[in-house]
């Protein structure tokens, strides 16, 4: 597939970074935070999906600083400096509301934005990533290990996580990662922002999460285990959780077109109702009747039945609702992940 076509450009954080960032694609604007380490003029790393999404949407991503065509003085590495870049991109191309998709490290910054605002954030997408670091990277001998080989011979690093995250990949595949992650970043920011990776900890945010969500996890998936994508199932409400049969992080070209597939659907199912001031404001004159649906106990629901059957049943549920909607004058207010307001 042809590398999406992209617009580079640059903006300044609040706290005075650098921020080099690209729009592609057309469509409602798809906000992907930056993964561990990024280079913007590289496609050797989310390329395919990122080139399926631009398809339908204008995606939208940065580079970290210090990583790719960002500013390389950096002072602190932190969840928090991220979600400064993520204000900034926005800002300069004036979005006040958009979806985002959250790979990798980009979870926990889509989580922590979309706690810190979520009037900003329309609906969700978590792919191959975690709330909680120390209990997802759960043995510190092995992340010292690895921070040491980044460290002392970056090249070594970038071939063992290359490893790690495409296993058994081609050997230009395997090639070509590695190189990407040595041009993304020098050794030793890597090794900070790789730290960063283990140290994070958005659990209590999570809890925060207001818009749709849908969670997807490779379940062989060896960089961050799929326990990673569990914890975010049970801490955001209302959140989806789909599980795929694939050991690599990142998707290849198969794969990509599944998860966009995913993607689309619920993107489209979960589509932002109008405002509540326009709601109200059109409604007839009189007595005015507010109604809430719910599937009862979804969680313990799609764990007796498996994911696929609950989200049939749920899409059974949406269409009877909005179908009794439409014959009745009525108009929805908001989708709930698993029920409706009305």
């Amino acid at each position: 597939m042809p590398a999406m076509e992209q617009g580079i450009r640059f903006c300044t954080t609040s706290d005075g970074a650098s921020i080099a960032y690209a729009t592609g694609g057309t469509g409602p604007v798809l906000i992907v935070p930056p993964a561990w380490v990024s280079h913007l003029q590289s496609n050797e790393s989310i390329s395919l999906l990122t080139g399926r999404l631009s398809e339908t949407h204008t995606v939208v991503r940065w580079d970290k600083r210090g990583t790719g065509l960002s500013t390389h003085e950096v002072t602190e590495y932190s969840i928090e400096c991220c979600l400064l870049e993520a204000e900034a991109v926005l800002a300069a191309l004036d979005v006040e509301r958009a979806d985002f998709f959250g790979l990798s490290q980009g979870g926990p910054i889509t989580v922590a934005f979309a706690a810190a605002h979520p009037e900003r954030v329309s609906r969700i997408v978590l792919y191959a990533t975690y709330a909680d670091g120390p209990a997802t990277f759960f043995k510190p001998e092995v992340q010292e290990s690895m921070l040491s080989v980044v460290r002392s011979h970056w090249g070594i690093g970038s071939k063992m996580l290359t490893d790690m995250i495409m296993p058994g990949a081609s050997k230009a595949e395997a090639e070509g990662f590695s190189r990407y992650q040595r041009d993304a970043a020098s050794a030793e920011i890597a090794a900070r922002y790789l730290e960063l990776v283990y140290t994070t900890d958005v659990s209590a945010l999570a809890r925060q999460v207001q818009a749709p969500t849908l969670i997807i996890h490779g379940q062989g998936d060896r960089a961050i285990p799929i326990a990673g994508g569990r914890q975010l199932a049970a801490l955001i409400p209302g959140a989806r959780f789909v599980p795929l049969e694939s050991s690599w992080h990142l998707p290849n070209a198969e794969q990509a077109n599944d998860v966009v597939e995913l993607v689309d659907e619920f993107l489209i199912d979960q589509q932002a109702p109008p405002a509540t001031a326009e709601v109200t404001g059109n409604l007839p004159g009189g007595f005015q009747s507010i109604l809430f649906t719910d599937l009862e106990s979804s969680t313990a629901l799609t764990q007796r039945v498996g994911d696929e059957a609950a989200q049939q049943l749920l899409r059974g549920h949406n269409t009877a609702v909005r179908g009794a909607l439409e014959a009745n004058g009525g108009r929805e207010v908001k989708h709930t992940g698993d029920g409706i307001m009305a």
